[in-house]
């Protein structure tokens, strides 16, 4: 079967100095670059086929083998995508330039290299639907294709407060119309601290409904 690449855009929010990072590789349901649509569970046996090994895919350079620059250490589907955490290795020449590109904002993309095993054609014009995929790299990469997947934020965040939240929503990208009003109706007992990455998913949850 033919090696593939799918690109995903990524939004860096914040970096820890370790290189530690997170965020989705792949977004189902979104129309890439290349007229491809991944649907959620495409990756779900290839992933229990990686744990089995007690492995997982390689997190490269440019999609280039002799390039690595650090490792995944958490690959797992959920409603929104292929969810990913990964390390930077700092003490890798390449890995410390990407760091600070990412940090820069220089560098904004990340694509997943494939093999495509289960799709269809759907549509006019046609797109593939893509259903079953064998995922064997991800990378850090220059240009983009899908701009929907996002390396979220890299660090917790409290949440304490209405106004925190508020706030959090504002930086989301929400008016601070929208903002005031979504906390005003949904504001409840927040944990002290959440995972930006999970409020993030949160926030895309609450721009679907509005």
């Amino acid at each position: 079967m033919q090696n593939e690449r799918h690109n995903a855009l990524f939004e860096l929010k914040a970096l820890e100095n370790t290189g530690f990072f997170k965020g989705y590789a792949s977004v189902f349901n979104v129309e890439d670059g290349q007229r491809d649509v991944i649907k959620k569970g495409a990756f779900s046996e290839n992933l229990k086929a990686w744990q089995a090994k007690g492995d997982l895919p390689k997190l490269l350079w440019q999609h280039s083998p002799s390039a690595p620059i650090g490792v995944l250490t958490t690959l797992q589907e959920d409603n929104y995508g292929l969810y990913v955490e990964g390390q930077l290795l700092l003490d890798v020449t390449q890995a410390r330039e990407v760091y600070a590109l990412m940090k820069a904002g220089a560098l904004d993309s990340m694509s997943i290299g494939y093999q495509v095993e289960q799709a269809h054609s759907e549509g006019t014009p046609k797109k593939r639907i893509i259903t079953k995929i064998a995922l064997w790299e991800v990378s850090i990469v220059t240009f983009p294709a899908n701009e929907k997947a996002k390396i979220t934020a890299v660090k917790a965040v409290n949440i304490t407060a209405p106004r925190d939240f508020e706030q959090f929503l504002r930086e989301a990208g929400f008016s601070r119309r929208d903002a005031v009003s979504i906390t005003n109706h949904g504001f409840k007992a927040m944990p002290l601290q959440r995972e930006a990455a999970d409020l993030v998913r949160l926030a895309d949850t609450i721009r679907e409904l509005i």
